[in-house]
């Protein structure tokens, strides 16, 4: 516990929570070990009451329909269309979309591997050994994304797909300026707030829609444990997996048939 939470962390937390307040020095020094003690119990009550927050929002979290999802995206101009596509036509984490290069994809056979995430702009592996996957990427999707290289000026294998113009292309677009311009269209598409999860949760639920079995959805979800995907995304790379995808992708694209 010591080594998870440090005094100074512990306080900058509570104080961030405006729990406990912050003098100009950063934590009091005169705080004995016996209060450290307290703040660190503290701390991790916190810690855990905000962890038990998130996962209820989470529980709760809000899933487009595909009819909002076409007044969404009709607001979005690229790359943030495209953006939209790949995360709802997958199910990908936006950590994950975000991080995906152009040598991710396999044209030729179809593929997209999925293999690192990016959190504030810094690369690191996919949420779980699970996440990480070869998925079966749709005809009409693999067209949008034909589209959107020869539009980008970043389209070197070696490249971010969604490179950032202002970063040089050096990074990617990062989570807040994606967020903003999310939140922007949905305003604008007038169905309230709309995260980039909401995305995966879409998917999940359009997986569901259109008769795909648990089984599959999980294996689609990336996820370990099959509860995950019945507990957290709702109620309700084989060629079932494929037409799975297919058939999402057709709700998604406008003037596919579903």
């Amino acid at each position: 516990l010591a080594r998870e939470f440090s005094p100074a962390f512990v306080a900058g937390r509570l104080a961030a929570y405006r729990i406990l307040p912050m003098s100009s020095e950063g934590l009091y020094p005169e705080a004995s070990v016996f209060h450290l003690g307290w703040l660190v119990l503290l701390g991790t009550c916190v810690a855990q009451y905000f962890t038990v927050l998130e996962t209820n929002h989470q529980l709760h979290f809000y899933f487009a329909t595909v009819e909002e999802f076409q007044k969404f995206v009709a607001h979005l101009t690229e790359p943030f269309h495209t953006i939209a596509l790949v995360c709802v036509c997958f199910g990908l984490r936006i950590s994950e979309c975000l991080a995906l290069k152009w040598s991710d994809v396999d044209w030729l056979n179809g593929r997209l591997r999925i293999e690192r995430g990016i959190y504030r702009q810094e690369v690191d592996s996919v949420k779980t050994v699970y996440s990480e996957q070869r998925m079966t990427i749709d005809t009409e999707l693999l067209e949008v994304l034909k589209t959107w290289r020869k539009a980008t000026e970043f389209r070197a294998d070696w490249d971010w797909m969604f490179a950032s113009p202002f970063q040089l292309g050096r990074l990617p677009w990062s989570y807040p300026w994606v967020w903003r311009v999310f939140q922007d269209a949905a305003s604008k598409a007038g169905i309230g707030k709309l995260g980039t999860h909401t995305m995966r949760h879409s998917y999940r639920a359009w997986l569901d829609a259109v008769g795909t079995p648990i089984a599959v959805q999980q294996k689609l979800m990336r996820h370990t444990d099959i509860r995950t995907t019945l507990n957290i995304y709702g109620d309700v790379v084989t060629d079932e997996m494929a037409r799975a995808h297919s058939r999402v992708v057709r709700l998604a694209i406008p003037g596919g048939n579903a």
